[in-house]
């Protein structure tokens, strides 16, 4: 669906525009196909690792696509509150 000029709609989720009325009679469907993928990842050592961040690249090809996955682990936490 297009964005209309006084609100938009996203993934079958209403926005309310500026005006702050929100608009009836216009819907959208979106599927999503749920897939299963499991991805094993073993780091030797986790507790000597002394970088911010490891991360992990994922490849899936589906088809003619090919997907890509990025995976981070923060061995001291990331952020103040997850030390």
């Amino acid at each position: 669906m297009e964005p209309q000029a006084d609100g938009v709609f996203l993934g079958g989720c209403e926005m309310v525009p500026p005006n702050g009325v929100p608009m009836l009679g216009v819907s959208s469907q979106t599927e999503i196909k749920v897939e299963k993928v499991q991805h094993t990842w073993t780091v030797k050592n986790f507790s000597h690792c002394y970088q911010e961040y490891l991360e992990n690249f994922v490849y899936l090809q589906r088809g003619e696509e090919q997907l890509t996955w990025s995976i981070k682990i923060y061995p001291k936490g990331n952020g103040e509150n997850n030390k």
